[in-house]
């Protein structure tokens, strides 16, 4: 190899990611690059799982802030998990969905729906539970 071909491969795969991705955004834009994290090329792995870093970031950041606090916090409405207006007393069932299509490849449904429950959960303690003092 000479030392200019790595660098046109790199830009070469960049480009054909940006192909593949153009029209997407949120879960289906980070369940795209999933697909090529198992690309055998080990210096274009390593670029991809440096993308699949910057892209899931945002995923993992509303993740730990339902599963901790049961809060969510999503401007672009790229969250598996959706808030819907409620009555207090319908919270528990009404409040919250779980959008099992807008899971990214990369979290198995399953444990995304155990994180839905956690994270549920947590926000109805807060919620009806208040004055409790271990809330």
């Amino acid at each position: 190899l000479s030392w200019s071909e790595d660098p046109i491969v790199r830009l070469k795969f960049i480009a054909c990611l940006v192909c593949a991705c153009k029209e997407l955004s949120g879960h289906a834009l980070a369940s795209a690059l999933h697909l090529y994290v198992r690309n055998g090329d080990p210096s274009l792995q390593s670029l991809l799982r440096r993308i699949m870093r910057k892209v899931s970031a945002p995923f993992f950041d509303m993740i730990r802030r339902w599963v901790c606090d049961g809060e969510i916090e999503d401007p672009f409405n790229e969250f598996f998990i959706v808030s819907c207006p409620a009555p207090q007393h319908k919270l528990w069932h009404d409040k919250y969905r779980f959008e099992a299509n807008m899971v990214p490849s990369f979290i198995p449904t399953p444990l995304a729906a155990k994180m839905f429950t956690i994270g549920k959960s947590i926000n109805f303690l807060r919620q009806c539970c208040a004055h409790a003092p271990w809330v």
